[in-house]
């Protein structure tokens, strides 16, 4: 798995992982579970899905805990990707 990998190279004093795009967006909630000072952060690449699309998603919760498990975020999305985004994380955390 890819964060076995990363985990042989890291160093928990010197290192700001950045991850990039939805494919290894479980990938912060893998780290953090090793590392819990760690610091990283996630930069998409694409749009985040309206929560209309997002709501029929499975595992959406799962993901959306993982983006919880950053410490930045960057993307290239539109003011509306970005309110779509935050709303989806706001119910989670407001569920929790």
């Amino acid at each position: 798995m890819f964060s076995d990998k990363l985990v042989e190279v890291i160093s928990m004093d010197d290192d700001f992982v950045w991850i990039h795009d939805y494919h290894l967006l479980v990938l912060p909630s893998l780290l953090r579970k090793r590392f819990h000072r760690l610091r990283c952060g996630l930069f998409l690449h694409s749009p985040f899905p309206s929560s209309e699309i997002w709501r029929t998603f499975p595992k959406r919760e799962e993901l959306l805990r993982s983006l919880l498990n950053v410490d930045l975020i960057g993307d290239l999305l539109l003011p509306i990707g970005r309110t779509e985004m935050l709303k989806n994380i706001t119910s989670i955390t407001y569920a929790a």
